[in-house]
């Protein structure tokens, strides 16, 4: 077990909006049998774009991170499905 807890350990999770651009993280971690009372950990989460993926439905696919950097790139310049940009005075269809 993580830190020397046994099978009694709990972990409660929260995320909260703290504002607009903020997202709150707590965790509370209890075990009896190791900590002699339940501990606590908060820390702030800037939003970021892109959004954001829960990591549990993600691991291991770094592919993603750069494939959304890749499309936000490609809109912010003006590559459209073709994967070229488009030419000044050409036709957009």
């Amino acid at each position: 077990m993580w830190q020397g807890a046994t099978s009694g350990l709990k972990l409660v999770e929260r995320f909260t909006m703290a504002d607009p651009k903020t997202l709150k993280y707590e965790f509370t971690v209890s075990d009896p049998t190791t900590w002699a009372r339940p501990w606590s950990v908060e820390a702030p989460i800037p939003r970021i774009e892109p959004p954001l993926y829960e990591f549990a439905c993600h691991e291991q696919n770094y592919g993603l991170i750069n494939w959304t950097t890749g499309m936000l790139a490609r809109d912010k310049e003006g590559i459209g499905q073709s994967g070229r940009a488009p030419v000044f005075g050409e036709d957009e269809k």
